[in-house]
């Protein structure tokens, strides 16, 4: 019975991505009736789990434009993306003819996490709130951390005050043959806010299993963008939704050094584990780490040990969260949402609780701190270099660059070189917004990024 019920439902997976992938219009997809396979809510559950649809793939093309990493003359010259090449050097027309994994595997995931919540509404009863509510959940958690993700990339910073600037095409349902127009920012987040919020209280507080999204998934989120927004109080009271007793360190002192990933995959620090798509992989595989970033890590921080590899004179990452150099983790771990309440704690003037917060990731990282050795004025500054040393190579600092700009204390002119050639990107610089697909600007009429 399990067997045929799997079947039933990996068939239905490949129906869908078989339909969907040969499209190169993603927001006019066109479901057809052999979707309609799971009837179920165990089945809906076997579709959310399957690996090779939600999860994964998430986009990833900030890591290529930070400045955590770089490559070198023949690197760059050998990488078989022209796509990669161009992000790397912040080209203005950085996709050329080419498609986009960041784009279509995201509405990909969007779509179908709007099958699933169409699908459900069929089968809800008042006796099966309860499997409906799980289901519901995890699908609106998808469909938010793809919106999230894509606007990390495809719209500008959003701060809570550009309300008009562009957003995104806003797909809510598996509708057939819909033409969508951008939405405004505020749209956009309006939703993925919601639609996370409604998650919130459907989701259990964790899963066993990491790679569901439970509440704390959505907590997480929501205190990742409400920070990006500077929108410090409602950043903290999401952190601090995390129960204390949930978070969990782990304690770099007791990792092993010598192995070649001393990081196990799925451990105790992760609250809900994702992955980003192969085209970021470029950095964290043939990339060295920078300089600057590099020499930030003092004699007494683990870190540098277990998260970097020594290569002749340079260092190569192998710190990632999945235990191989392959699938860059892309989730969220409890040491993010320390950092968040320890940077939201001290621009709101409460340093006490923030040097409390931060001693708890402060002793699994180092050897020994004394964090009383910080100057006065100077733990803001420690903080975010904390969170550059700690969330390196998950684009977590692409998002930091860019809100990080709209301060002039922290706002950074990063610079590439290749051969003779010096590039350039400046703190508020439209290429700090990637372009819509071209084939997307054609086909639905939409507005593209200025760059």
């Amino acid at each position: 019975m399990l067997i045929n019920m799997k079947t039933k439902i990996y068939s239905l997976i490949v129906l869908m991505f078989l339909t969907v992938s040969c499209k190169k219009d993603w927001l006019d997809q066109k479901p057809n009736q052999s979707l309609t396979v799971a009837t179920k809510f165990d089945e809906f559950q076997l579709l959310l789990d399957n690996r090779t649809v939600f999860g994964i793939n998430l986009p990833g093309l900030g890591e290529i434009g930070s400045d955590d990493s770089y490559l070198t003359d023949d690197i760059w010259n050998s990488l078989s993306s022209e796509v990669d090449r161009n992000a790397y050097i912040w080209k203005s027309d950085v996709f050329e003819k080419y498609q986009i994994p960041s784009w279509t595997y995201s509405y990909q995931q969007i779509f179908q996490a709007n099958i699933v919540l169409d699908g459900i509404e069929k089968l809800r009863t008042k006796d099966n709130l309860k499997d409906y509510n799980l289901i519901r959940g995890q699908a609106l958690f998808y469909r938010a951390v793809c919106y999230w993700a894509l606007a990390d990339l495809f719209c500008k910073p959003y701060d809570g005050t550009n309300i008009d600037e562009l957003g995104l095409p806003l797909n809510l349902d598996s509708q057939i043959g819909k033409k969508l127009a951008r939405s405004s920012l505020k749209e956009l987040f309006d939703r993925i806010i919601n639609d996370l919020k409604e998650a919130e209280e459907l989701l259990p507080e964790n899963f066993q299993i990491v790679t569901r999204p439970s509440a704390n998934s959505c907590r997480a989120l929501l205190s990742r963008i409400y920070l990006n927004m500077d929108a410090y109080e409602l950043s903290l009271s999401w952190a601090l939704k995390i129960p204390t007793t949930a978070i969990k360190i782990l304690d770099f002192n007791e990792l092993d050094s010598t192995l070649a990933f001393p990081i196990k995959a799925f451990n105790e620090e992760v609250i809900w584990h994702a992955e980003f798509s192969q085209t970021a992989a470029n950095m964290n595989r043939t990339g060295f780490v920078s300089k600057d970033l590099i020499e930030s890590y003092q004699s007494n921080d683990l870190r540098k040990t277990i998260y970097f590899s020594k290569v002749g004179n340079e260092y190569q990452f192998r710190g990632n969260y999945r235990g191989t150099k392959l699938n860059p983790f892309a989730g969220f771990t409890y040491a993010e949402i320390i950092l968040n309440i320890a940077e939201c704690q001290i621009r709101l003037g409460k340093q006490n609780e923030s040097l409390e917060m931060l001693t708890k990731l402060i002793i699994k990282r180092y050897k020994n701190y004394d964090l009383n050795s910080i100057e006065t004025g100077k733990l803001l500054e420690f903080i975010l270099d904390e969170r550059r040393k700690e969330l390196v190579f998950r684009a977590i600092r692409w998002s930091d660059l860019r809100r990080l700009n709209r301060d002039s204390r922290f706002a950074r002119k990063l610079i590439r070189k290749i051969g003779d050639k010096i590039y350039a990107l400046e703190p508020l610089s439209n290429k700090y917004v990637y372009p819509i697909p071209e084939d997307e600007i054609i086909l639905n009429n939409l507005k593209q990024n200025p760059r």
